[in-house]
């Protein structure tokens, strides 16, 4: 089996009215930027991005098919729940929500309309999204409702990883990561030893995980109890990053960085990604490479 990397570069959007005698050609099937990216198997994924573009693949991202999200805003995050079931959050406090495999997809809406940064579900039925201003709602039946949650600050968050439905983390602005142990009735703020707004994460589960920002890597094996900065020869932007197993993991972030480990991040190798533009998400398919 050969392993895919999945990487979007962020874009400068055109934006236009598509008339009969006007198509859109290169790149195909769109030209719109890209924010995030997930698989729920081999062969299916979707993607996110800039005015309201949702791709899915049903071939492992040999191509790429648009579905309507019918807004324009900009999508920053998508979870995936099983083949038929996403939710993708995005600016203006709008949350988008498909039953079957994107061919439709419902909207709703938070009060204020703070955009929402993060999303992650643990089940069919227990979600969390996060935003501006310290906005954290949940969910209890798969996205159909939504209720706010109290969080003990009010910075910016923007990533959200719920290890199952009582264990989840958070991370935002000034180096902010939040632990709750019973789903969100209460948060702990932990100590990172950062004050660098950190903006992805990736955890294999409650003890071992590793959180990204503007030239930081910090990664946590005893459930955050203790954070360790990781160095590496890079000190730009960080916006994704994807472990699939202890050892192995990939970042990647501006000007088409690319940071590799193959030892759980006691170093981080560069490599070259052949672009300049901005990398913002990275999925692995599989482990091994042919």
């Amino acid at each position: 089996m050969r392993k895919i990397v999945l990487s979007f570069a962020l874009f400068i959007s055109i934006s236009f009215q598509i008339s009969a005698q006007w198509f859109w050609q290169n790149p195909l099937p769109q030209g719109n930027g890209f924010e995030d990216l997930k698989f729920i198997s081999p062969l299916v994924g979707w993607a996110v991005g800039s005015s309201g573009t949702i791709l899915k693949t049903t071939d492992g991202g040999e191509s790429w098919i648009v579905q309507s999200s019918n807004t324009d805003i900009r999508l920053y995050k998508v979870s995936l729940i099983d083949e038929d079931h996403a939710i993708v959050v995005g600016e203006k406090g709008k949350i988008f929500r498909t039953a079957d495999g994107g061919l439709n997809w419902s909207i709703w809406s938070i009060e204020n309309e703070n955009s929402l940064y993060g999303v992650s579900f643990s089940d069919l039925n227990n979600g969390i999204v996060v935003g501006e201003f310290g906005t954290m709602l949940k969910t209890t039946n798969g996205g159909q409702g939504w209720i706010s949650l109290s969080t003990p600050i009010s910075y910016d968050f923007y990533d959200v990883k719920m290890i199952d439905s009582n264990i989840v983390y958070v991370i935002g602005q000034l180096g902010t990561i939040l632990k709750t142990t019973n789903g969100g009735l209460n948060w702990t703020e932990l100590l990172s030893g950062s004050t660098t707004t950190l903006v992805d994460a990736s955890f294999l589960d409650e003890n071992n995980g590793t959180v990204i920002g503007f030239g930081t890597i910090l990664k946590t094996s005893d459930g955050g109890q203790n954070w360790v900065n990781q160095p590496s020869s890079v000190s730009t932007h960080l916006f994704g990053i994807y472990f699939t197993d202890s050892n192995n993991g990939t970042i990647v972030g501006w000007n088409g960085t690319i940071l590799k480990t193959t030892n759980g991040g006691q170093n981080w190798i560069s490599q070259s990604s052949g672009t300049n533009k901005a990398l913002t998400s990275v999925y692995f398919r599989d482990e091994e490479t042919e």
